[in-house]
């Protein structure tokens, strides 16, 4: 023993047990630590259940989501198309092919080959969001802001349908 008497307090806990004749494996049954496989198989169960129940909810609601963005998208490069028509003083066009969205303008500003402009980099809606476009179409905007051209674009994710529709007024309706 020594002067604190720490020494003596960890021996007396250490073999407390034994003076108490209690087991040493306390809060375990039979001295095995863990599961049973009937626990395990009980709990694999409930979490089948309720995977079951969540999954298709999980995935109509990534699509919804998936439309939602591909439908802004589509909106927000429309607004770019008036924006450039007004401030390059061209007609600017929204072109829509396939799953493939972008801005071009005309005529040729910029150096290089050809008679438009190829203003915003191709949005491929397909590889960002899983959502076809249809129809191929070229939405124009007169170098004034006023829409040249009427479409209504329809988004198509699985079984899940949207639409934009644009006026010649160039107003866009979600």
């Amino acid at each position: 023993m020594n002067a604190s008497g720490g020494s003596l307090r960890l021996q007396s806990a250490w073999i407390g047990s034994k003076i108490l004749n209690l087991p040493s494996d306390l809060g375990t049954r039979n001295g095995s630590l863990g599961f049973t496989l009937v626990e395990a198989l009980v709990a694999m169960v409930v979490v089948g259940l309720v995977s079951l129940i969540a999954f298709p909810r999980f995935q109509e609601a990534m699509a919804t989501t998936n439309l939602r963005g591909a439908r802004t998208k589509v909106a927000s490069l429309y607004v770019k198309t008036r924006t450039v028509a007004i401030e390059s003083s061209r007609t600017a066009t929204l072109r829509v092919e396939g799953g493939s969205v972008y801005v071009i303008a005309q005529p040729r500003r910029k150096p290089g080959v050809g008679t438009i402009d190829t203003i915003t980099p191709v949005e491929n809606l397909s590889t960002q969001f899983g959502v076809s476009i249809s129809p191929t179409i070229d939405v124009r905007v007169a170098p004034t802001g006023v829409g040249l051209d009427a479409a209504t674009l329809v988004l198509t994710k699985g079984s899940h349908v949207d639409t934009v529709s644009i006026s010649r007024l160039g107003q866009v309706v979600k």
